[in-house]
């Protein structure tokens, strides 16, 4: 839903890796230098990076490179994975992968945002499907058309989470992944979102 998803975070105590990424940190070799060294000083044992055709809208493809290298020059370990539907159009991106001797798995389910690869266990929220299962197109449909996503980009998750009750003062203190996990990774609150979604939600303002 958003090209910007937030850099990868590491749970100092778990020493975990908590959000996949799709690498537009990674602009220049120094700036992949700079999130990866963080990454590694706090305990992060691997990296997990986005990549395919549809990311090219928004992230330059060579941020994958910057961000892999960074990896390789830091010691930490990484792989991407490359989201395919296995046209043909997808083989200069594969090729772009090799030329560069880069670490890579295909990858057939789709999400609407990195955060929704490792996260939403308990609802899937941001599962859009199998691209063995369904076409490109039906996906991003899906996407275009969900209403919590629409809502998500319209007015944004702050105003959602106020809406549903939370406090401004805790609100500032949640990450951005941790408000949309705690919005949607519950049954009950998806549900009552989704039933609000075409009423008073929409109309809500803070």
């Amino acid at each position: 839903m958003t090209h910007k998803a937030e850099p990868p975070i590491v749970c100092r105590q778990k020493r975990d890796f908590l959000s996949p990424t799709n690498g537009y940190w990674a602009k220049t070799r120094e700036d992949a230098d700079r999130i990866v060294s963080e990454l590694t000083a706090n305990g992060l044992s691997q990296l997990r990076l986005s990549y395919s055709r549809w990311h090219k809208a928004h992230i330059r493809r060579e941020n994958i490179v910057h961000a892999a290298l960074g990896c390789q020059r830091h010691g930490l370990d990484y792989f991407i994975s490359f989201v395919t539907d296995f046209s043909k159009e997808d083989d200069p991106f594969e090729q772009f992968l090799r030329d560069h001797q880069l670490k890579f798995f295909p990858e057939l389910d789709m999400f609407a945002c990195c955060d929704g690869v490792n996260r939403f266990s308990k609802t899937g929220f941001l599962y859009l499907g199998n691209l063995g299962n369904d076409n490109i197109d039906t996906l991003f449909r899906k996407m275009e058309t969900h209403r919590l996503y629409h809502l998500i980009r319209t007015m944004g998750l702050t105003s959602m989470a106020s809406f549903f009750g939370f406090k401004a003062r805790e609100i500032v203190h949640y990450r951005k992944y941790e408000l949309c996990e705690k919005l949607f990774n519950s049954e009950k609150n998806l549900s009552i979102l989704l039933a609000s979604a075409t009423s008073d939600l929409i109309n809500w303002r803070r």
